[in-house]
């Protein structure tokens, strides 16, 4: 009979995750974290790392001023944001998002 160590969990994770698409949605589970990291204050607070979509990080920010600020600095983003990733993101996308909706004193808007 053929006995052998026993492999560690973590090893056996990798190989049963590796091609599956749960693999590509736990690389990128640290990205809100990763994202506020890497923007900084006050730009934090204006952009929400909304998904990754086939590799592309799509950014929501609530003004066109901050959406140019990022956009000049798209190229250093992605590189700061890879650098921390385990698998690199290929893009970076800021779309101009509407602000949520909030309550006035009379109620909804």
């Amino acid at each position: 009979m053929f006995h052998r160590d026993p492999l560690p969990l973590r090893q056996i994770l990798e190989e049963v995750l590796r091609d599956s698409p749960l693999a590509k949605k736990l690389a990128y589970a640290d990205v809100p974290r990763l994202w506020r990291e890497v923007v900084g204050s006050p730009l934090d607070r204006y952009t929400i790392p909304v998904e990754v979509r086939d590799g592309c990080l799509i950014v929501h920010v609530t003004s066109p001023v901050w959406r140019m600020e990022l956009e000049l600095r798209k190229a250093q983003l992605l590189e700061q944001m890879n650098h921390r990733l385990s698998t690199p993101l290929k893009d970076l996308r800021i779309l101009l998002a509407p602000p949520p909706e909030q309550e006035s004193v009379h109620g909804k808007k």
